[in-house]
Parts: structure tokens; sequence; C-alpha cells
């Protein structure tokens, strides 16, 4: 470890080495933990190292020690913070001036405290043994040490705090024995640490801690078979695996050709003669970490036969273990690895595979989160909120009885408009062009009044034609009837007599040609629109719309009504919500209440009744399909508007209450989820 540390910054590996010399010692726990602070001190190059004890709730100042004597430090409440928060979020905290809210904020309380530079670069490492927080180590740096730098020295102190937690939380020393009685112990207390945890990344962590201290190892990388990749699930010393650092991949690599490999590897640093699939990630892995020697190990699948098929375990034709991960021990220190190394880890092993087999079968469990939490909360109710949690499920019984017995009104919310009664819509009766509009949008008109005049340029070439052709044949008829006349007085009667027919056919030409004249003139007068009815055009910019506009004939150019006249709402009705209306209509002799209110002023309500409502539906603007409906006015009427916007509430009798609150949710899960 301490050579790794050496390649990403400045620090003192000899320091670092001395470190477990002190954990295995035999001092008192004070003295023991005052030269493990001023080791790390030294090895860092930091300004003053601190140790925090967590007692309860409380965070209190175990030792501190300084490079010098002239070493200033931040008030201890700011250090309190500091720590809180590391040992709240549970991972190393590095703070540097200016970096992150976190870092302005306890330079804010700093300079409060009359002393900007009290807040220097600081880097926090919580403790924890058993996965219990029981305090952190604080290091502080001088001002103008880079980032970069602190953040390297941050894995060393990192490092250096998992090996003072793995010595705390032991209960024999960090050194081996050679004899197998004295092993015996530690194996209980690694069984007993993996055990304490219930999913993969606590028990690969447990595995990593527990099993460097059992080794004497330096580095123990956990790597995992997820389909056919092969993933660090933890290294040594590391809360979160870095993935993407040059160690993680080297070892995954090396795990993954190891899981193909299917055998043990071992290299004492002398003896290179391996399957050439790992010689390569070996030698990656002993560039970058600088492994002194190195052990790995595949993980199988336990074998499970079937109660009573004895047999099974016998027969050579079973199929061989699955390979599930591997362990891959380092030894990085410049001492000689333990011999016994290859023995230890042949007795670790088979409980280590049935722990991550159980483990991972369990994490395979559907939902087991949410099982997990549920577990949980039924635990706590029968422990601490039995009184509250039997108050709810009276509330939830009296409300579950009140939403099935109790009646409440039941009203479906409609949207609408308020309109008069009498209107008329104002049609082309002839295809023209709009020439003039004689009103405008709002104007109060009279029955029989001009409001728009259009023009036919055809209708009125062929008026013109005809009339021209009208005086030329009564042109033609008066010059026969003139030699009809003289033909008559000089005797000639077989000129007359011509002269008298052709004057009737004229007669009959002329008859037809005023009939179509007159029809034309009808056709002519209708180019000229006028008002239905006396009342209000309701119709807006008029006249910006029609002026110039070609119409065709039906197509409606406004709308006058009648606003002295009575009044109605005009309502929409969901298809959906129909059945209701009609429900009531028949169990009711007299028409359905309404309450409605106008949206420009929802402040108050006003009454009216349901007076017709239509047989068939109309698909609205929305694409749903939609329900006319009409309904009067009571005796107390709002300001009359017309096209004011109307929201109603049709009173469809008594339902239960549990209808009308959740009635929306029933018709939904009718409609789409019924089969």
């Amino acid at each position: 470890m301490a050579k790794q540390i050496e390649k990403h910054g400045p620090v003192d590996t000899q320091r670092l080495r001395e470190l477990e010399q002190i954990v295995s010692s035999s001092l008192e726990p004070n003295e023991l933990l005052r030269e493990f602070l001023s080791r790390l001190l030294e090895a860092v190059d930091g300004r003053s190292a601190t140790a925090w004890q967590l007692i309860g709730r409380q965070i209190r100042l175990a030792i501190e020690t300084k490079s010098s004597a002239e070493v200033v430090s931040a008030a201890p409440a700011l250090r309190q913070k500091m720590t809180a928060m590391a040992i709240r979020e549970r991972t190393p905290q590095l703070y540097f001036p200016g970096d992150g809210e976190e870092a302005q904020s306890f330079a804010q309380s700093a300079a409060t405290s009359g002393d900007d530079s009290l807040f220097q670069p600081t880097i926090v490492v919580p403790l924890r043994v058993d996965d219990e927080m029981i305090g952190s180590i604080e290091v502080a740096f001088s001002d103008d040490t880079p980032r970069d730098v602190i953040a390297a020295r941050l894995e060393a102190a990192e490092w250096a705090a998992n090996l003072l937690c793995g010595h705390l939380g032991s209960k024999v020393p960090l050194q081996s024995s050679e004899t197998s009685d004295s092993n015996s112990l530690p194996q209980e207390t690694y069984a007993f640490r993996l055990q304490r945890q219930f999913d993969t990344n606590g028990v690969c962590r447990a595995i990593a801690n527990e099993a460097a201290l059992l080794l004497s190892a330096d580095r123990v990388a956990v790597i995992l078979k997820r389909g056919r990749r092969a993933k660090v699930e933890a290294v040594t010393g590391q809360e979160t695996v870095h993935r993407r650092s040059e160690v993680v991949r080297a070892l995954a690599t090396l795990g993954k050709e190891v899981m193909r490999f299917d055998g043990i590897v071992e290299h004492d640093g002398f003896h290179f003669e391996h399957a050439p699939s790992i010689e390569k990630p070996l030698a990656k892995v002993v560039q970058v970490s600088g492994t002194r020697a190195l052990l790995a190990v595949p993980l199988h699948e336990p074998e499970r036969p079937k109660a009573g098929d004895d047999k099974a375990i016998e027969s050579p034709q079973r199929r061989p273990p699955r390979v599930i991960g591997c362990l891959i021990i380092e030894w990085l220190r410049d001492v000689e690895p333990p011999a016994d190394r290859r023995t230890k880890a042949d007795q670790i092993i088979p409980l280590t595979e049935v722990t991550v087999t159980n483990v991972r079968a369990a994490d395979r469990i559907p939902l087991r989160p949410v099982q997990r939490m549920c577990g949980k909360a039924i635990e706590a109710i029968k422990t601490r909120y039995r009184v509250q949690a039997m108050a709810v499920a009276v509330l939830l019984v009296v409300g579950t009885a009140a939403c099935c017995f109790v009646p409440a009104p039941y009203r479906v919310t409609v949207d609408g408009e308020l309109m008069p009664e009498v209107r008329r819509r104002v049609f082309a009766a002839i295809d023209g062009d709009v020439t003039d509009v004689h009103i405008s949008g709002g104007d109060h008109v009279k029955q029989g009044q001009l409001l728009a005049t259009l023009r036919n340029e055809e209708l009125e070439a062929e008026l013109i034609g005809i009339r021209s052709e009208i005086g030329e044949k009564e042109q033609h008829r008066r010059a026969l009837t003139s030699r009809y006349e003289i033909a008559f007085r000089g005797g000639q009667r077989e000129e007359a007599i011509d002269l008298q027919g052709q004057i009737a056919g004229l007669r009959a030409e002329l008859t037809g040609l005023k009939r179509k004249a007159d029809v034309l003139s009808q056709r002519y007068e209708r180019l000229k629109i006028y008002s239905p009815l006396t009342g209000t055009v309701a119709t807006f910019r008029v006249k910006e719309n029609l002026i110039g506009r070609p119409v065709t004939r039906g197509e409606v150019l406004m709308e006058v009504m009648d606003e002295t006249g009575p009044w109605r709402i005009e309502l929409e009705v969901d298809e959906h919500r129909l059945g209701h209306v009609k429900r009531s209509i028949q169990n009711r002799e007299e028409a359905l209440p309404i309450e409605y209110l106008i949206l420009t002023t929802p402040e108050q309500t006003y009454p009216a009744s349901l007076e017709r409502l239509s047989n068939r539906t109309v698909p609205s603007d929305e694409g749903m399909s939609k329900v006319d409906a009409h309904a009067s006015l009571g005796e107390r009427q709002p300001p009359l508007r017309i096209g004011a916007d109307v929201r109603a509430r049709i009173d469809c009798g008594d339902r239960s209450l549990g209808y009308v609150i959740f009635g929306d949710v029933i018709e939904f899960v009718r409609r789409y989820l019924w089969f």
C-alpha cells in the first residue's frame, strides 16, 4: 500500500510502514493513538492531526497532535461541524477553501470567529468498526498545499484509518501465529463479521477488510462475476471502489482471467511460470501496484445436492462447480509474506464461497428492499408505535365504514356558457363578395335593419343582359304593332294576319323574359342582408372579418341575440357521466337542481334547473364525446353577459361517500382496466 500511495503524491512510505508496527504493538490505547497520529502527520506532511470520538450523539476531541507549537488550530465548533458531516456521510471528506458550498460555509464560520486563516485545507476520515461509526481522524494542511496533493494524501489517510479500525475491531493481535489453534479465534471473528452483513456490498467489504487482517495482507480485492464481466466489488481500505483507476481496472482484468482459468494463481516475485492468459494481466498488476507477492483464488458456487441423492455426490459425471468470483490477495511491503498464506487462504475460502453465494441468492429475491422496509416498519409498529398503529387502524375501519354506508350528494361537474334563448344566425342567402358592413359588433339593431351588402358580378351581368333583351323585344314589338296597324288600315289582310302572329310571339317571349328578370331582381335583392330580429350583434369584429371577403350561400356571417328576453345555460355533459344524469332524471319527477358559478366571479354561486338533455353525442374540441343540455336560470341571477363561461354541478342524488370521493378512480378502472 505504501508504494501505491507514493505513486500518487509526496507521502513518506517509511512512516506508513511504522503505522503497521504501531497498531501491532502493546502500547496503551492513548499512547498508541498519539504515536499513530504523530506518524501519520509526518507521513502526509500535515500541520495538525486530531482524533475525534463519537459518544452517543456527541463528538468529543480525543487526542490532537501538531507539527510545531506555533500551529494554530481552527475553532473546536468549526472542526466538530466538519467531523459531523464526514460521520454523517460515512465517507472521507476534503474541505478546501472556496471548493463547494460546504467549504464556503466553513470559511464563513471561520471568518465570523475573527480570523480567516483558521480555516485551512482539511481532510476528515471517519472511523468505523463493525459498521458502527466511532469517530474520525482529522488532518489539516498549510494554505499553500495544492488541492491535488491533498487529494492524493487523502488515500493514505484513508488507508491508515482502516488500519486503525481493524486494530480497534479485532480481539486478537494483527500478526498471526503459526499454529492452527491460534487461528481458530480469528477465523471465528472472520465468520462473525461476514454473517453480520446482509447485502452483497457489505459482505464483500467485510471479506476485503477481514481477510487482509487474517492473512496479514496489505490488500484484498473481491471480484465477482457479472455475466461476462468481472466487477471489483470491494478493496481493502476503500469505502467506495474507484472503478476508473488504473489499479482497479488491472485487478478486474486479472480477476476475469483467473475465473476463466479456474485455478489458483500464486506469484512470489521470482517465478513467472503461469498460463499465457494470466501472464500479461498479472504483470500489469505487479507493475501498477508494486506487488511483492500475490495470491489469486477463484470462488465457486457450493454444490447443493438434493435430499436423499447421495449418489450424485460421488458421481464422476457431475458438472464442475460454477465460478462466481475470485479473491486477489496482495502483499505490498518489502518484508517477506507469511509462509502459510496458502494454508490460511484455503481455510477461509469455503466460508467465503458459501457467504457470497447465499447473499447473492438473497439479493435476487424480487422486491427485497421493499420487503426489508416493510419488515422494519412492522417491527417498529409492534415495539414503538403500537398505540399509534391501533389508532390508525381504527381510523381506517371507521373511514371504510363511512365510505360504504354514509350517503352523500353526488354531483356531476360540467362546463357551459350563459346565452340568451332568443337568437338568430345571419346567413348569406347567395354567393358573393361582402362590399359593405353597416354595423359593428355589440351594436343594437332592429328587425329588418340592413346589416351588410354583398355583390355578385355574374348576377348583375345576367340581370343587365335580361333587361337589355327585354328592351329590344319591346322596341321590336312596337315596330310590328305599327306595321300591323298600317296593313290593317290598308286592307292588306294577309300581311296583317302575319304581323299579328309575330306580335303574339314577341309578347310570349317578353312575358318569359320579364319573369326571369323578376327572379333575378329578387336574387339581387337578397344580396342585402337584414336583421332577422331586434337584438344585439353578438359577433366580434364583424367589419374586419367580413369586408372584402367572398362568402357562399348558407355561410354564417354574424349572430344577433335578444338580451332582453329569457336566458339559459348551455351545458356540455361528458358522455361517461351521462348515465348518472339520466338515472337521476328517471328517479325524480321535478327537474334536477343545478348550482353554477361564473368563472370570472367564482366567489358566488347561483341556482338553476336542468330543462332538456340531448339524445345524441357530439365531438368536442378536445376530442371527447359530449352531450348538450340546457338549464333555466333561477330567481337569483348573475350579471348577464353573452357567452360567459359557466361551471355547473348537477345534483344527481345521494350515493355512498366512498363513491363520491373516489368515483373518478372507479370509473377510470372500469373504462380502461376492466377486461
